[in-house]
């Protein structure tokens, strides 16, 4: 799917929402593909909880500003709503590491010049 070819309403979904990706995925027809899900889900979902909590705290800010005219309860209900959409994410992240284990971790990198080894090794 091109995201070219999306509504706006499917763009902030996709921005917004693992569920969304998920749902667009191939129904897992074994063991193995629910594990390649999950995967997905354990490295993208704490994305999500990011921009969610990014959206609550801008909010937030905005709630409580002091020299804000017209206060907007709305804002500060949408604030709430949008951590707790976070918490969501961030808990389905934990969840999918849990039943998958965590990412691979790659051995560091010698980044030190050839020459500087050589005169250490001396």
């Amino acid at each position: 799917m091109n995201w070219q070819t999306l509504s706006t309403l499917q763009l902030l979904s996709a921005s917004l929402f693992a569920r969304w990706h998920v749902r667009r995925m191939p129904p897992p027809a074994d063991a193995e593909e629910r594990r390649e899900q999950l995967r997905w889900c354990r490295d993208h979902c704490q994305t999500f909880a990011g921009r969610w909590f990014a959206l609550a705290a801008l909010f937030w800010l905005i709630f409580s500003l002091p020299f804000q005219t017209l206060k907007v309860p709305l804002l500060g209900i949408a604030a709430l709503l949008a951590f707790s959409l976070g918490i969501y994410h961030l808990v389905w992240h934990i969840w999918a590491q849990d039943k998958v284990g965590p990412p691979p971790i790659e051995p560091p990198v010698d980044f030190t010049p050839p020459e500087h080894r050589e005169r250490h090794r001396k």
